[in-house]
Order: structure tokens, then sequence, then C-alpha cells
């Protein structure tokens, strides 16, 4: 069966609007993160501003080539200064996920992060226990040309925070971060043309005297950094901690000390918690753990983003998105437009992920039996153009058996088989996620109005479904990596640096471990010391 690469199709106008544009903080029951909806349908911007202020003058002067080739060069320096002009701020997705370290099953779980963000198309990712290195951050810039990493990080073993930004974020006048405090916190600031965006990253620590000097800590620097007050904020992160008990099972307070930091921070920057103020009855975790010598499954809501108050209006869909490459759940808001963007017209494509869908497959059997039958009868037809009797014949041939328009019905009629079985299978792939997520939602209802007695049946029942729902996305996320993966060794070539860089042989570590101090046998592994010792070696050496 013939397939084409592409087809024309001029599909309808997108607009960012939100349908709850009037309701901040409200979700919506609009499935965002289905990998096959949009998979390979591009929508590019078409900016017609020169051509509709120079119609007239390429009308009149079309016969001079000199003319021609000014107003071809006038044109392609105007495109390029529209696309580098700094726009309004678009709609952006921010989300926050503590990816608890770098590996999983010995596979690189940052890979799966990215494929995680693209799925569920979020602008910014704020990510925590990333285990990176401030120079493994610099080699990331270096190896994805499309998302741009910032970051801090504390050692391969512990902490580490970073931010990665897609090219959703539209064209901000700048881009800039600032570390606040090393491997534990960090701010993105994003200036759309005086409108500033301020987006703070935190990983609180465990230990509640470290937490209650991180959240002085961060209080005063958040002061000291210039114009943070006045512009649109967001503070997101892994913060270890509970405000009410309302969001831990089994529930009890925190610590006293630490929810008066916390609260001290709230009031300095008229700060609320988001997704609780948009959902105040309800009640979602976004970890889930063990503990005790029992092994008892305990679940809270420790990733939390809080905004202030004055750009609560424009922010809403609150949610708690699904992760399975962490023991931690995704939290993400949507950030509304300043103004809505003008989309051209776009181009539509053959979704080939739904090539072995039974739907598309009997639709393309009949078209494709059908195109055989018209080329077929275009062929007789042809035979009978020496005859003028049959002249009548001929004009079907120019008509009805046109080959191009054959062809082009062919096409047409594939492309639309094709969102015909697209729209049925994500029809069936939302029908299960929703009962996934409707069987989550009334296992932590039951478990918040159970007696203490049933609660660990109810944890057990709701981390069942969870991990259900877990394998769904796991599925999801891996169809996305090799269809992706699959593109990739189709359209580029072997000998570029990303394929050398993929497979070249990995060497081991020649750092040095450990020196032994001076004027003794004694040995330390402590960098600080380790660092002491090269400094006074050196200084001996002049």
């Amino acid at each position: 069966m013939a397939i084409p690469a592409q087809v024309n199709e001029t599909p309808n106008n997108i607009s960012f609007e939100a349908k709850d544009a009037h309701t901040p903080g409200q979700g919506s029951n609009e499935d965002e993160t289905d990998p096959f909806r949009s998979l390979l349908i591009g929508v590019e911007e078409n900016s017609n501003a020169y051509k509709e202020n120079n119609t007239s003058e390429l009308d009149t002067d079309s016969s001079s080539s000199d003319d021609d080739e000014l107003i071809e060069h006038e044109t392609r320096a105007i495109n390029r200064t529209n696309k580098n002009m700094p726009k309004p701020r678009p709609s952006i997705k921010v989300a926050s996920l503590n990816m608890r370290g770098r590996l999983k099953n010995n596979k690189d779980k940052l890979k799966m992060v990215i494929d995680w963000l693209r799925i569920n198309r979020i602008a910014i990712l704020a990510l925590q226990e990333t285990h990176l290195t401030d120079e493994a951050v610099e080699e990331l810039n270096e190896k994805y040309e499309k998302l741009k990493f910032f970051g801090s990080g504390l050692s391969t073993s512990k902490g580490g925070i970073m931010f990665i930004t897609t090219d959703r974020i539209g064209t901000p006048k700048s881009l800039t971060y600032k570390t606040l405090e090393q491997g534990r916190s960090g701010v993105l600031c994003l200036d759309y043309e005086g409108q500033i965006l301020n987006i703070v990253n935190v990983y609180m620590p465990n230990n509640k005297p470290q937490q209650k000097e991180t959240l002085q800590n961060l209080r005063k620097d958040l002061r000291n950094h210039q114009g943070i007050a006045d512009s649109e904020l967001l503070i997101v992160g892994d913060w270890n901690f509970m405000e009410d008990k309302i969001d831990r099972s089994p529930q009890h307070n925190d610590d006293k000390g630490v929810a008066r930091e916390m609260s001290r921070l709230k009031m300095s920057f008229d700060l609320i918690d988001g997704w609780r103020v948009a959902n105040p009855d309800e009640r979602r975790f976004s970890w889930e753990g063990m503990s005790g010598n029992e092994r008892k499954k305990i679940f809270s809501r420790i990733d939390r983003i809080y905004t202030s108050r004055k750009m609560w209006d424009i922010t809403n869909k609150y949610k708690i998105i699904n992760c399975d490459i962490s023991d931690h759940d995704g939290v993400a808001t949507t950030i509304r437009e300043a103004s809505t963007p003008e989309m051209g017209k776009g181009e539509a494509k053959l979704n080939m992920s739904i090539i072995n869908h039974p739907m598309f497959r009997k639709e393309a059997d009949q078209l494709i039996n059908k195109l055989e039958k018209q080329i077929k009868e275009y062929h007789r037809l042809v035979g009978l153009k020496d005859k003028p009797e049959k002249m009548n014949k001929l004009y079907k041939l120019r008509t009805h058996y046109n080959p191009q328009k054959s062809w082009h019905q062919y096409k047409e009629g594939l492309l639309m088989a094709s969102k015909r079985a697209m729209k049925s299978r994500h029809k069936e792939l939302t029908k299960f996620r929703n009962k996934a997520e409707k069987d989550i939602q009334q296992a932590e209802k039951q478990l918040k109005d159970c007696i203490p007695e049933k609660e660990e049946a109810h944890r057990k029942t709701l981390t069942d479904w969870k991990r259900t729902l877990s394998e769904y996305e796991e599925e999801t996320r891996n169809t996305r990596t090799h269809l992706k993966d699959a593109k990739w060794f189709l359209t580029n070539e072997k000998s570029s640096k990303q394929w050398f860089r993929l497979f070249k042989p990995k060497q081991s570590s020649a750092g040095i471990k450990s020196l032994f101090k001076s004027g003794s046998e004694e040995e330390t592994e402590t960098p600080t010391e380790m660092l002491k010792i090269a400094r006074d070696h050196h200084s001996e050496l002049q």
C-alpha cells in the first residue's frame, strides 16, 4: 500500500485562549497528555505583516529584476527582524517534579523526563534531586539544541535543582538564571518587554532545623532580588513538609517552627498555595512512601506551587500529573497569555503511528482499491484517443479519471481516515485513563472518610491504582520515545556529531580519589582537605 509522505491540507486556525479563562485556578476536563493527538501535526507561524503593507508596491513594479531582488532582500530582513523581536508572554505551562536521581534501572532518567515533558506539553519544568554538577548542566546545553538547561548541583549523589525550558516560552527579551543556594534554590527570570515573570525552584532538606534555616535564607535572598516584589512570581518545588495535616495520610501536624517560617515567607510575598485554593475540599497526594518497621504506606502532598495573589487571576489548571519515572508525581499550572497571538495557516501530516489501527487499515484498503480501479479506467480511456467517435469518453478522461485528481482524493481520504482512527483511539485511551483517575480519586476519598482501622487497606488500594496508571504512563512514554528514536535514525545522518556522541566508548574516570596529608601517612577523601593539600603542594613548588 502506497502511503504519501505528507498531505497538504489547511487545518483550522489554532487559538491558545483558555476555555476557563474567567475561572482562575480551576482545572479542565480536557485531556492534555495524549501523545498521539498531535504527534506529527505541525502548525507553522505565518506572518503576513510585510505582504499586507507592500502589496501595492509589488504589483506596480514587478517588471524590474533589480527591484525584485531589492524587495526580496528587504522581505528577508523584515521577516528575520519579526522572528527575533520580543513578543508578549504566551500561555505557559509550568511544572515541578522531583526526579529522584539520575538513573532508573541503570538507564538515564533525564531522557525519560524530557519525553514526559514533551508528552505533557510543558514549557518550563523545575526539577529537584537532579544529582548533577554545574559542568553536567553545561554539557546538556551542548547536547540538546531546542532545550535550555539552568541549574546548580551539590554532587552526583544528592541534591541539585534544574530548570528546563522549551520553545513554548515564546521570545522573551531576556532569559536569566540566578542561584540562591547551591543545589537547593534558584530563580529563573523571563522578561517579556517589561512584563517580568520570576519562577523560583526550591528543594527543601528533610532535617527540620535545616528547613527553618533554608526558609529564612530564601526569604532574605528573595528580598534582595531586584524587582521580584513587583513581578509575576511563582515558587515551586519539593518542600518536604506539610502546612496542613489534610495533605498527609496518616494525618498529623508538622513541625510548628517550620510552619511559622513558611507563614512568614508567604506573608512577605503575598503567596498562596494555588492547588489548595483551587481545590479547597479535595485530598490528593504527590508522593508515596513507606514508614516504620511495619513498612506501612504513607502519602503526602509535599510538591506544591505557590503563586502571588497578584498573578492568581492569570493562572489556572492546577494539576497533579502522574509520573512513572519517580516516586513523586508532577505538579503543574498554566499561566494564561498576555495577549492572544496570531497563528497562521499550517500543514497537516499523516500520523504514521496510526497505520496499524484496524479502522485505518480497513479504510485504507478501500481507498487503494478505488484508486487502482480509477487508474485502470484511465489507461483504458487513454487507448481511445485515436478514435474520433469516442470523443465523449475522452471528456470523462479529463474530468473523472484525471490521475492528479485521483491521487489527491486518495491522499485526502487517507488523511481523513487517519483522523477518524486517531479520534477512536484517543477515545479508548481517554476512557481508560479517566477510569483509572476516577478510581484513584474514589480511593483517596475513602481514605479521607474511613475509620483508622481501615486506613491501611485503603492505602494499599490507592497504591494499586496508582501503579496501574503509572504503567499506562510508562507505555505511553515508551511509545513516544520509540517513535522519536526511529524518526531520528531515519532523518539524521549517521556521521553527525550527535550520532558519534551517543555511540562513543565510555572511559572510566581518572579523577584523584584521595590524597595523603603532608608529613604523615594519613589518607583523606574529603574534597576540602584534598584541595588544601594540593594548594600547599603548589605553593611549595613556587
